[in-house]
């Protein structure tokens, strides 16, 4: 298999490159990752001198290639990769003027321009280029990581994504430089100019780099060793970048050069130097080993056309970490709710359907405040044994336990540079592959058990470039790219977490045979405590993308024109439809085997307590998946550009230019997907579901109606691969199938793509950049314009994951002995619910906004960088963006506000009552969201320089927005503005601050003293912030009646501010400014009501630099990460996401339960030749 798996990394290759073959008289290239060096030539009078030569030299691979300045005196070299060169100006009657050491970065401009003097050509005057300029040839806003940042800073877990939060306008949801060994998702959970995460656009080589169904999620990450820089591209960018809304992402890979250089490395950490975490008593078990090699240089020896460059790394990971959970008390896992009841929590209290038994009253507490075990649901009492029992005292915080977290991967980088001629023609061939092996225990902090997981990601990427410049004022550009993510997700149930050990043995709605492990345990939610995840897997998806990009440049007078086209082919073939990430989806859960949620949402049999409830197994909503389904998704983007250059003067530069691109909504090849539609919903009798008040069961009409499925019929090739109806669809029963799909109505005529397209996406962009003074030391720029986004496959909505594919099913305010079963009046099973496909069940529904208007943002900035001595850029910057037609999860079949609470109503189901009767929950990602971001941002740069390089980021800045990622949900469906807030990672302060400093003693000298003292080298970064919001929600899950818990809002006293609160551990706000939310409202204390704490972490590393031989040299690295051991409340870490508890009645309510990373130790050496 793992041959398998190499070749068909080869034919992805081998593909790429019949491909540039077959196009030979095209042309290739990766311009958005390229930069330009320009200038004016003058005279010592500061005349312009027309005509002279220009000659530019890579010092890295030795080509050349030569222009001519026109008749203002200008030059320009276009399509640059990445390096270092020389520039070199003739002219007759003029010493030569030689600019030596031109640092260009990827996507930069470099303004040289060169004062010539009267004398022989002979004569040559050499100036040593300054290692950062000002920019005075672009209005974009961007920001280089550069290589001795990448090299040289302290990166905890070797992930080059925490070097991102470096530059000013970057925020990241995790907290700063935590131990996260590279993961796929990190670039996703960076937030540039307060946009969300999946505005992001990635690019490896200049090309598109990202996940089908995760936005700004990479695919086939590269080592941090492979990486040359990293240019990121935030704002003011013309139309040549596209796919996102936020900030560009450019990776350059290191390549080959004239001569052979090389190395091996190996990092290493072990948990005996660690610290403990602030809430653990021991010491997390870490064991690290990261360790690979790479090496470049001429294919052919002392030759300067064929380049290459390879690496190879491994990384094994053995950790724990420290969750921290609430579980009930040893008396309360016994019935017993004494203890909450003495500290002033709600006592449950005897429902109404128990009124008279055994001698209790409706209304009153239950006698000495304990269940009677003979009215124990045999299922939920199982569900509260298998939560684990409280490791020491407390309603809070009770219970900790090491996680485990072990995983393997490995990664492999191949780059070929191929100079086709001296001038004319460059070819670059590029292949990724990244393979992660994981065995993490992922089970959940409210269990002592855990499952066993086993995720596997073999992903792959190909870039094939090709440049070729026509003449010096005429450049073609074409690119192609081939992505493959694949993910296998297995699952074992392990020892302990199998439905038979809980003694869970409440039947199946869809049946046995529905599960792809039928013993595995369902998801129990119990407000106020930790949950039991039964997870979403075992699954599998794989997604490809294609893209073909070409670009052709033309420089004309005083202006360069540039105009391109753009069309990418994204797939996905996906079994996993659910949502993978925890949280609310209209109750219809991720788990196939069952979610229960016990929350006090059921008015007629709630105690007042959902641990009480769950004793009693009256459960709010109940859900269940039945077949999974199996959907190859598609989508064809494609876009085109134009955009003007024009140096108006010397000191100005005039930028604009439009784009369009069109993001159509994907769809699947089999038509095998469903979504609602509200137009399609019938009122008349006959059609309209009729539900049963008592029971909620349909009884008659549609079950399907409202409900719509692209395409007349399913075509014949999807045969064999999927379920219809709970009935794998073959070729005995596919005319049947079809035929009931035509009876319940649910094919339209629909277009497969079901949803509006939109053409008019026109994004105009203008942006100036003036030199005031015209010594290239003060540059003015302002730029903005509109930009799109391209949509996603959100595992909220994934629309395969509906019936009648994926069957799903939702009770409200059943019995967990027998969900969707028939009750007696003191709510004893009767029946069980059915099998698959035949249960009268209100039936919930994931969708999308048909209007599907396509996610935009408007940009603007108005920035200023001024030159300080010794080589110091300073940046100040006024940066905006509104974000318009974002995605906001929405339950249409939300109940009018108080609906439930109504004396006529109590007894009555949702199912009922809904707008949409007889459907359960509607939950639709529509595109209604906003938000606004306005930021003060400062920087302060300096580029290696006599030993000393460091880069200061400053932002202040106010996000608001009425949901903060693609799982953000409406609270009020009928009014968003219960939405608006502070956004979720948001922090008002943010300041980073890194350094590198080799330290001046015994330099240069060849002796014991200087081979001891001498080469020693310090560098860090140091990250404070402000704290994150966090929203106070109540205790009892629905107080407004409205059968949705999307997280309501608790009610927030008068006068009182929680943020004046104490700021300890166990107080970290003031509590008592919260109450209950009044029944039937929303409650008044609205989103991001509190902050959390901030961020102080200092991360420090000590090198010692030197040389074996005369080509080999070593680095001994010594890194401490949160040198100071100071503990990071608030934030989160991989597999650890602190938090502060903002449940109202939840025993850790206003306290801090995790802290991030401790103290760390990292060794690591390095061999270079």
């Amino acid at each position: 298999m793992r041959n398998r798996k190499v070749s068909r990394s080869w034919l992805l290759l081998a593909s790429a490159l019949g491909l540039m073959v077959i196009s030979a008289g095209l042309s290739f290239g990766q311009t958005q990752t390229t930069g330009t060096i320009s200038g004016t030539i003058t005279d010592a009078t500061g005349a312009v001198i027309p005509g002279a030569k220009i000659t530019l030299t890579n010092k890295a691979t030795g080509q050349s290639q030569t222009t001519t300045t026109n008749s203002a005196g200008y030059y320009i070299f276009l399509n640059l990769p990445a390096g270092t060169y020389d520039v070199s100006a003739e002219k007759e009657s003029f010493q030569r003027c030689v600019s030596t050491g031109v640092r260009l970065d990827p996507a930069g401009s470099v303004p040289i321009g060169c004062s010539m003097q009267v004398g022989e050509v002979t004569q040559t005057v050499e100036v040593q280029a300054q290692a950062l300029s000002v920019q005075t040839e672009e209005s974009k806003v961007s920001r280089v990581i550069n290589d001795t940042q990448i090299n040289e800073m302290p990166v905890n877990g070797r992930n080059f994504a925490t070097l991102l939060a470096l530059q000013p306008g970057v925020v990241q949801a995790f907290a700063f430089n935590s131990f996260q060994s590279m993961n796929l998702f990190a670039t996703q959970d960076t937030h540039v100019n307060g946009l969300r995460g999946d505005s992001n656009n990635l690019q490896i080589e200049g090309s598109p780099s990202t996940r089908t169904r995760a936005n700004g999620a990479m695919v086939a990450p590269p080592s941090i060793d492979a990486i040359g820089e990293i240019n990121i591209v935030t704002t003011g960018y013309m139309p040549e970048y596209s796919r996102g809304a936020g900030g560009q992402l450019l990776i350059q890979m290191k390549s080959g050069t004239t001569e052979y250089h090389g190395g091996a490395y190996e990092f290493l950490r072990n948990d005996a130097l660690d610290a403990r975490n602030f809430f653990s008593s021991t010491v997390s078990k870490l064991k690290f080993n990261n360790f690979g090699y790479n090496v470049g240089g001429p294919v052919i020896p002392r030759k300067n056309k064929l380049f290459f460059y390879w690496s190879q790394e491994w990384s094994r990971v053995r950790t724990t970490a420290t969750t921290t959970a609430t579980v009930p008390t040893a008396l309360a896992r016994q019935g017993d709710f004494s203890e909450y009841c003495a500290a002033g929590l709600p006592c449950p209290v005897v429902p109404s359907y128990l009124n008279g038994v055994d001698g209790l009253v409706a209304g009153q507490r239950f006698p000495n405040n304990r269940i009677p075990r003979d009215l124990w649901s045999s299922n939920g009492a199982a569900f509260v044994q298998a939560m684990a029992a409280p490791t020491h005292g407390g309603l809070g915080n009770n219970f900790r336990q090491e996680i485990g977290s072990p995983s393997n991967d490995r990664k492999e980088t191949v780059k070929i540079d191929y100079n086709l001629d001296s001038i004319k023609s460059h070819l670059a061939v590029a292949l990724r592959h990244y393979t992660q092996d994981a065995l993490p225990s992922w089970g959940t902090s409210g269990s002592s058990q855990l499952l066993q997981i086993s995720p596997v990601f073999p992903e792959r990427g190909a870039t094939v470039d090709f440049t070729t410049n026509f003449s010096p004022t005429l450049l073609n550009d074409f690119a192609f790219t081939a992505t493959e993510d694949i993910v296998h997700v297995n699952l074992d149930i392990g020892k302990g977490l199998d439905r038979g050990s809980l003694g869970v043995n409440f039947p199946y709605v869809f049946g046995t045979a529905s599960k792809d492990i039928a013993g595995k345990i369902p998801t129990i939610n119990i407000s106020g405590f930790d949950s039991i995840s039964g997870l979403p897997y075992p699954s599998s998806s794989i997604g490809k993308v294609f893209v073909f990009q070409d670009i052709l440049t033309k420089i004309h007078g005083s202006h360069i024109l540039k105009g391109g086209v753009w069309i990418e082919q994204d797939g996905e073939n996906d079994t996993d439809q659910v949502r993978v990430t925890p949280g609310s989806s209209s109750g219809i859960g991720n788990n196939l085997n069952g979610t229960f949620t016990f929350d006090g949402s059921n008015t007629s049999t709630t105690t007042g307590t959902p641990l009480a409830d769950a004793f009693l197994g009256n459960y709010g909503v109940y859900s269940e998946l039945g077949f999974r389904n199996y959907t190859p998704w598609v989508a064809t983007q494609k876009g085109f550009f134009v955009q003007d250059s024009w140096k108006a003067t010397p000191r100005l530069t005039i930028q604009g230019g439009l784009r369009w691109d069109y993001f159509p909504p994907y769809h699947s090849r089999w038509c095998n997907f469903a979504t609602f539609d509200p137009l399609n919903y019938s009122h008349l009798p006959g059609i309209q579901q009729t539900v049963d008040p008592t029971t909620g069961f349909v009884t008659g009409g549609n079950p399907y109606n409202g409900i719509s499925v692209p395409c007349q019929e399913l075509p014949r090739d999807a045969i064999g691969h999927f379920a219809v109806f709970g009935q794998q669809l073959t070729d005995s029963n596919y005319d049947a199938i079809n035929k009931r799909l035509r009876d319940f109505g649910l094919q339209k005529g629909l277009t497969p793509e079901i949803f509006q397209k939109h053409y008019n996406n026109w994004q105009p962009r203008l942006g100036f950049a003036w030199d005031p003074f015209g010594k290239g030391t003060t540059s003015i720029r302002a730029g903005g314009g509109i930009f799109y986004n391209h949509f996603t496959l959100s595992d909220v909505t994934l629309m395969g994951g509906n019936s009648p594919f994926q069957l799903a099913a939702q009770v409200i305010g059943g019995k967990a002995d027998c969900p969707g079963g028939q009750l007696d009046a003191q709510r004893n099973c009767l029946s069980s619910a059915g099998t698959s496909g035949t249960v009268p069940l209100p039936i919930p529904v994931t969708g999308g906004d048909l209007v599907s208007k396509v996610p935009a943002v408007y940009q603007w900035n108005f920035t200023v960088q001024h030159m300080l001595p010794q080589d110091t850029l300073v940046e100040v910057g006024y940066v905006a963006t509104r974000g318009r037609h974002l995605v906001l999860n929405s339950d249409l079949n939300q109940l009018p506000v108080g609906t439930k609470f109504l004396p006529f109503n109590r007894s009555v189901q949702p199912a009922a009552l809904a707008p949409y009767r007889g459907l359960g929950g509607l939950t639709v990602g529509l595109n209604d969201a906003n938000s606004r971001y306005d930021a003060l941002q400062i920087s302060a740069q300096r580029r290696l320089n006599k030993g000393l390089q460091f880069g200061v980021a400053y932002t202040f800045s106010s996000t608001v927005d009425y949901g903060s990622d693609l799982y953000a949900n409406a609270r009020n469906t009928y009014d968003i503005k219960y939405n608006f807030g502070p956004a979720d990672w948001g922090r008002r302060h943010n300041l980073v601050i890194n350094y590198v400093y080799e330290l001046p003693f015994f330099r240069g000298e060849k002796n014991l003293a200087s081979a001891v003292l001498g080469g020693w080298q310090l560098s860090g970064v140091a990250a404070l912030a402000t704290g994150t919001p966090y929203t106070v929600t109540n205790a009892i899950g629905d107080e407004a009646g409205v059968q949705s818990d999307f997280g309501q809002y608790a009610n927030r006293l008068s006068g009182c501010d929680p943020n004046n609160g104490p700021r300890s551990v166990e107080k970290w706000f003031d509590t008592s400014c919260f109450a209950e939310a009044t029944q039937g409202t929303f409650g008044n204390s609205g989103r991001g009501s509190v902050w959390g704490p901030g961020i102080r972490n200092w991360d420090f590393a000590l090198f010692k630099n030197g040389s074996v031989s005369e080509r080999l040299r070593y680095q001994f690295r010594a890194e401490f990460f949160n040198v100071l051991n100071h503990p990071s409340f608030g934030t989160s870490t991989q597999g650890n996401p602190g938090n502060v508890g903002a449940t109202l009645g939840s025993g850790d309510f206003g306290k801090i339960i995790n802290a991030g990373d401790p103290r760390l130790i990292q060794f690591g050496l390095k061999l270079n030749f």
